[in-house]
């Protein structure tokens, strides 16, 4: 992800991208996930620069997507120092998760898909192991094309 730093009407927003070229963006402001629309067909004087960020409806069951059990699982191992959701809580692609501390070092584990959590299995203080189940998300995901599903 790039970061930078915005500031809008005297306030400021820490802003992270994952691929600022793509038409869709996920980008975490201040720590909270958005999926937005890159509005390329604003006119503007050329001296002003503008940004119109739009957030995408949320994805409805199409034939082209799976719904189903997502689990969400430790990366490496190491301590959970936070757990950021509860069961029930909606989540959304990017959303922060919990926080897993590895050698030191504090990696936020997000939600890779918008959903619904149905179990946090983990809490803080708790230690894992690499590929321990921390969380399990109900959601949306998109089908792999024919050919590329492994």
């Amino acid at each position: 992800m790039r970061a930078f730093k915005f500031t809008i009407g005297g306030k400021l927003y820490n802003v992270e991208i994952d691929d600022p070229s793509g038409s869709v963006l996920v980008v975490v402001v201040n720590g909270k996930g958005y999926t937005v629309c890159r509005e390329d067909l604003v006119t503007a004087p050329p001296t002003e620069k503008v940004a119109v960020p739009v957030t995408m409806p949320e994805p409805e069951a199409r034939p082209e997507a799976t719904t189903g059990l997502e689990e969400i699982r430790a990366p490496m191992p190491g301590k959970i120092l936070a757990v950021a959701v509860d069961p029930g809580d909606l989540v959304r692609y990017g959303d922060a998760l919990c926080t897993l501390e590895a050698m030191k070092m504090e990696s936020v584990i997000r939600a890779p898909l918008n959903g619904t959590v149905r179990e946090v299995r983990v809490q803080p203080g708790d230690n894992v192991q690499h590929n321990d189940v921390l969380l399990v998300i109900a959601g949306l995901r998109p089908r792999e094309p024919e050919g590329l599903a492994g």
